[in-house]
């Protein structure tokens, strides 16, 4: 949330993580966190909750979760 209040009016703050790859068959989700695991990353599985602390800064929240839910993506506007 650090970051967000470093974001000018109508500024916009972007971030891309993995995802909780929910619409992922179970077998491949579970391959995926294992080779993330060897690279010592972890998705953040509070991400989208946080996004609530954002937008009460002043912050238009649009997330989307392509390629069934391998990824986030979060476009954060300011007011």
């Amino acid at each position: 949330m650090g970051i967000a209040r470093l974001v000018k009016s109508n500024g916009t703050l972007i971030i891309v993580d993995f995802g909780q790859m929910k619409d992922m068959p179970r077998l491949f989700k579970a391959g995926i966190r294992q080779w993330l695991k060897i690279f010592h990353t972890t998705p953040r599985d509070a991400l989208v909750e946080g996004m609530q602390q954002i937008a009460a800064l002043g912050f238009d929240i649009d997330i989307s979760h392509p390629h069934y839910g391998y990824s986030i993506f979060v476009k954060a506007q300011k007011n």
